[in-house]
Parts: C-alpha cells; sequence; structure tokens
C-alpha cells in the first residue's frame, strides 16, 4: 500500500511539472499589436489584437510562425473593416465566432500559399469551397449566391449580414440545397433575409431566415415558409453600366445606373465596390466624391458571373482665397438703388455663392444679387460672406434726403487737421463757397451710429468738441450745407477721420 501511495505521489508531481511546463511554453507576449502565445511546436497563436480598420495578421510573430487564431478573436469589433489572413494559419472550428459581428467588416483575405484557407470576394472558406466560415456583416452587395461546392456552412457565419440588421445589406441568399448543413444561429439576427434554396426537384422556395438552422438535406427553422413554386434559377449573363467614365469635384456625388442581363434573371441585385474609397465610395450606384485621384468603380451581379466597371477621376475642389466689393463707400438718396460688384479670387473657384446683409435693414436692405436700397436717412453697413463664412467684405452706406445737391463732389469739405484734447477734441476743414454752414458729426462708432451733430457757421473752417469721454477714440466727419427754395440741402460728407481724446 505505501508502494502504491508513493507511485500516485510521484505521478501527481509529474503532472503537476508537465503542465507548468506547457503552460511556460504557452506564454504570452505581445508584438505589433497582437498577444499571442507560443505553443509547443514553437509556432504562434494570436489570443487578442488591438488594431482597427484594415487588419494584416503577420506570418510571424517574433520569429514563431502564425498558425492559429483564438476563437472569439475579433468578434464583436466594430472598427475592424478587412482582415488578411497568412499562410501558415489553420483551419477553423465550425463554432469559433472569430469573425461573428464585426458590422463594419468589408472583406477577409488570405495568402495564395494557405493549404487550408481561401477567400473568394472577401469571403472566407476552406481551401477546397466546401466550407463557408464567415460572410463579412459590412459587405454591401443585395444578395448572395452560396457556391454549389458548398456543403457546410459555419455557426453565425451569416449573423447580422441582413438588412435591418446594424449594419447588412443583404436581402436574399441563393442555396442549392442539396446536402448542405447548415449550424444553429447560422443566420441569428437575420429575419428580413430571404433564403432560397433548391431541392432534389428542382423546386425552388424561400424561407425567413431568422435563427435558422439546418440538418442534412432539410430545413428545420422557427418560421413558415411563405412561397413555393416549380421553376429552376435564371443565371445572369452579362451586366452594363450607363457610364464608362466620369469625372467630379471634392464633395460631389452622382448616380450611375447598372443593367443586368437577361431582364427575367432570378437575381437583379448589383454589388457595387470602389477600388479607392478614399478617392471615392459608392453605395446603391451613387459615386461619392472624397479626395482627389481617380478610383475604379464596379458593379457586379451578385452570383459572379458578370461585372463592368466605371473610372472616376475626382479633381481638386478650388477654394476660394479673397472676396472684394467694388465699393467700400456708398451714398444713397431715399428711395433709390444701385448694385454692389464682388469679385472673388481666383476665378476658377468652385463655389463663388455670396450672402449678402445688411446691418440695418430698415435704413438700406440688400439682396442677394447685391443690390443696395435706401429707405430712411442714416447710416449702415452692407456685408458679403462666401457660404462659409471664411471670407467677407463690407460697404458703409451713406442714405440721405431726396433732395438736389447744389454741391459737386468735390465741392465738399476736406478734414485737415484734428487733434485730441482733453476730453475733447478740435476738427480743421477746408472752405466750401456759397453756403450758410457746416454740421460736424462725431461718435464712438466707427459706422457713426448714434452720432451727435454740432452745426457751425459758413464763416469758421474750424470747432473744438468738448465735454466727451477721456482717453476715447472718435469718427468724425464733416459736410456744408446751404437753403434753396426754402430747403436745406447738403454736401457730400467728407472722409471719416478718427481722434483719441486726452
Amino acid at each position: 500500500m505505501e508502494k502504491r501511495g508513493l507511485l500516485h505521489f510521484i505521478i501527481l508531481v509529474a503532472v503537476i511539472f508537465l503542465l507548468s511546463f506547457v503552460h511556460d511554453n504557452a506564454r504570452a507576449a505581445t508584438s505589433g499589436g497582437f498577444t499571442y502565445e507560443v505553443q509547443t511546436d514553437g509556432t504562434a497563436k494570436i489570443t487578442e489584437c488591438t488594431l482597427n480598420g484594415n487588419i494584416v495578421i503577420p506570418e510571424s510573430l517574433d520569429g514563431h510562425r502564425v498558425t492559429k487564431l483564438q476563437p472569439e478573436l475579433f468578434m464583436g469589433k466594430t472598427t475592424v473593416t478587412s482582415v488578411h489572413i497568412p499562410s501558415g494559419v489553420k483551419a477553423f472550428g465550425m463554432f469559433d465566432y472569430i469573425f461573428s459581428y464585426c458590422y463594419r467588416l468589408k472583406a477577409i483575405t488570405v495568402s495564395s500559399n494557405n493549404n487550408e484557407l481561401c477567400a473568394v470576394n472577401g469571403v472566407l472558406y476552406s481551401k477546397d469551397m466546401s466550407i463557408l466560415y464567415n460572410y463579412p456583416c459590412g459587405k454591401t452587395a443585395p444578395a448572395f449566391y452560396v457556391p454549389e461546392t458548398v456543403t457546410d456552412i459555419c455557426c453565425t457565419a451569416f449573423a447580422s449580414t441582413a438588412i435591418g440588421s446594424p449594419s447588412g445589406h443583404l436581402e436574399k441568399l441563393y442555396l442549392k440545397g442539396i446536402n448542405t448543413t447548415w449550424y444553429t444561429y447560422t443566420f441569428y439576427g437575420d429575419g428580413n433575409l430571404k433564403a432560397y434554396y433548391k431541392n432534389g426537384g428542382d423546386t425552388e422556395a424561400y424561407v425567413n431566415a431568422g435563427r435558422a438552422h439546418a440538418q442534412t438535406s432539410s430545413i428545420d427553422h422557427n418560421y413558415p415558409v411563405f412561397t413555393l413554386w416549380d421553376g429552376q434559377i435564371t443565371p445572369t449573363t452579362a451586366i452594363t453600366i450607363n457610364k464608362t467614365a466620369m469625372t467630379l469635384k471634392e464633395g460631389a456625388h452622382e448616380e450611375i445606373t447598372a443593367q443586368v442581363y437577361p431582364a427575367n434573371a432570378t437575381s437583379t441585385e448589383v454589388e457595387w465596390i470602389s477600388s479607392n474609397e478614399e478617392v471615392a465610395e459608392v453605395y446603391s450606384g451613387t459615386v461619392y466624391a472624397n479626395t482627389a485621384g481617380t478610383a475604379i468603380i464596379t458593379a457586379k451581379t451578385v452570383d459572379g458571373t458578370a461585372e463592368a466597371s466605371c473610372k472616376v477621376t475626382v479633381l481638386p475642389f478650388v477654394k476660394v482665397s479673397e472676396l472684394k466689393l467694388s465699393k467700400k463707400e456708398l451714398e444713397l438718396k431715399v428711395g433709390k438703388s444701385e448694385q454692389l460688384i464682388v469679385n472673388i479670387v481666383p476665378s476658377d473657384a468652385d463655389n463663388k455663392n455670396v450672402e449678402w446683409k445688411s446691418l440695418d435693414p430698415d435704413i438700406a436692405s440688400v439682396d442677394q444679387n447685391g443690390i443696395v436700397t435706401a429707405h430712411k436717412v442714416g447710416d449702415t453697413v452692407i456685408t458679403v460672406s462666401t457660404e462659409d463664412k471664411q471670407f467677407k467684405d463690407t460697404c458703409e452706406v451713406f442714405v440721405v434726403e431726396d433732395r438736389p445737391e447744389v454741391f459737386k463732389t468735390s465741392s465738399k469739405p476736406q478734414i485737415n487737421e484734428i487733434k485730441g484734447k482733453r476730453k475733447g477734441f478740435t476738427v480743421k476743414w477746408s472752405r466750401v463757397s456759397k453756403i450758410l454752414g457746416y454740421e460736424i458729426q462725431y461718435s464712438t462708432n466707427k459706422n457713426l451710429k448714434n452720432a451727435k451733430t454740432k452745426k457751425v457757421k459758413a464763416g469758421k473752417q474750424s470747432v473744438t468738441i468738448k465735454k466727451l469721454k477721456s482717453k476715447k477714440t472718435y469718427y468724425v466727419r464733416v459736410r456744408a450745407y446751404s437753403t434753396e427754395t426754402g430747403d436745406i440741402i447738403y454736401s457730400k460728407w467728407s472722409a471719416k477721420k478718427k481722434v483719441k481724446t486726452k
């Protein structure tokens, strides 16, 4: 008995030692965004991936050839858009869920030197195409033909690929229906998917797949069969596109259409693919131009029998670099109108649309053609800006009474000198003959809103304004006035000057 107990103890110690040896040899390491374990044969098994977007699994990690991927490795990762599998990775299990629920995954590719796996049009198969492992959730085709070589479809292979699921586009799935095994939850979450299949008598039917699963040569599902009819699938023979080339500006979009032949083909659905989504993307035939360059937009029949292409050239969007108005100041009589002209640089800018706005539309309004209309006496500012508000220019508008002027523009007074004083300023101007006097207008607002006016007689050519705020900037202008048949008439205002009080 003692010898037997000792033997058991030795065996237990040996087992513990062996387990610790295996554990040590399956140690975890990290390299290039991948966490992996070294197997007893020296190869690597990837257990975690922190990368996003387009992922390329390397042939080896730190000298260890990659041969295995952890079940559920990418499951549920919504930031993965494509995955490339190297040559050494072995076949997966039917319930490994490696790529399940990757809602943005558009394509899986496999090294041509891989002996156990392959990919066709982004769909993952066994090398002999007898097993369909995964149809990426992010593929945009509305229908898919399962190759007749396929005899097994993995669990969740089509999960959440149908229209109505978070990212799915698939509406119809075509199956041969003979000796094909579907595993439980193959179509999980695809309640809107119609699965077409052919049985031994060349009869077609479709079921709402839902959570459908199947055994060999039969379908066991929890949704009713809606339609059953005799007939055979009519394959597509050709496809054409209404354009073979197009040119778009960055940010623009345009629709192209595809025609599938024959007209009575069982499936007329089309899968749209862009060779360079950074340049141009395509959704249901609508091409969206992103950045300058070229891309090939391809329309494929979902059974893969035919395709047609359109070359898309995207040109740079020419932006506005400068915007200027034809006038910086404009004087209008009440009721009169004048158009402001806006000059845009460069002349070949793609978006020359501008927006017009008046600071005070009650004094003078402006329409979207730049036509300014005076309504009542006062001053306002007209602003024109590009649609993106990156560039703008302004014009000051002075509205005067609609009375005849006795002075030409050259007869208006000119400010010769202006000096700041303690809480005031002194302004001097040039003489205008045959007048009654002058008006001096001043305000802290550069547009002279709420301005005050000082009148002086014709004999004076200067005035001192007092009792102002100290250390403030004032804007000043001068005009002459006279009378004609009893009405007061004015010259044009002098150029505006500014002065700072002491």
